[in-house]
């Protein structure tokens, strides 16, 4: 399947010459949805681009934003428990990038933090002003670590790779854990610091079939839904006494 839009895509390319060279960047995903269904365990996004023009070419993933409440964990009377915590707004439920190869000159830290992409451009922001602003950065780094480890924020870009001189590929992957909802996919040219093209694309990530309408009435009937695990867990440890005596 990927080889064969590989080729489709390549074809469309060489066919349409005029159209491409009228733009600095040509991308297209090889999917533009992603289903969950039961056993769902992550996905691979594989993204294409023909690049007409020089520059670095950067790709960034964004997931659904909410806002997020990280939490403080200190001992009181010997018991770990949450003391204090700050919420913050506009968090992504899921990001990732993808830069060239190493010997790229992009590959740094410092370009991508001003251009404002990676983790080292992370800025978020809390919905009440805080004055504290050294316990504010670590509560900013905790939510990055805590996305981290979830696999929601990577460690380290992504690669991207060049077929040839113009064609590039990048592969995003996607945790089983991930959440729902639209994703966006930028791919920026970039020379001496400045953004010369970009190039827009979505992915839809949903739940389906029996797993789609278990989300939906667990969502849109929050208090059934809860009696109903009640009851069945009830039941269930009723049927595991009765195996058990027997």
């Amino acid at each position: 399947m990927r080889f064969l839009f590989l080729t489709v895509f390549v074809f469309c390319i060489l066919v349409f010459p005029v159209e491409a060279q009228d733009q600095f960047l040509t991308v297209d995903l090889a999917q533009n949805h992603v289903d969950i269904t039961t056993g769902f365990d992550g996905a691979q996004l594989i993204l294409f681009g023909v690049q007409e023009q020089k520059g670095d070419v950067v790709v960034v993933m964004t997931g659904p934003k909410r806002d997020v409440l990280v939490r403080q964990k200190k001992k009181f009377f010997g018991i770990w428990t949450n003391l204090g915590g700050i919420k913050f707004k506009d968090v992504p439920g899921f990001y990732d990038y993808a830069v060239a190869t190493e010997e790229s000159a992009i590959d740094s830290s410092d370009f991508l933090k001003e251009a404002g992409i990676g983790i080292h451009a992370f800025h978020f922001l809390p919905k009440k002003d805080y004055k504290n602003k050294e316990k504010l950065k670590s509560f900013q780094e905790a939510l990055i670590r805590n996305m981290q480890k979830k696999g929601m924020f990577p460690r380290a870009p992504e690669e991207l790779i060049f077929l040839n001189d113009h064609f590039f590929r990048t592969t995003l992957n996607l945790p089983s854990n991930v959440p729902i909802g639209l994703y966006m996919i930028q791919t920026f040219l970039m020379r001496d610091g400045k953004v010369i093209d970009v190039k827009e694309t979505s992915v839809k990530v949903a739940q389906v079939g029996v797993n789609s309408r278990i989300y939906r009435f667990a969502h849109g009937h929050s208090l059934a839904y809860g009696m109903l695990c009640v009851i069945f867990a009830m039941m269930m440890g009723w049927l595991s006494n009765i195996v058990r005596r027997r």
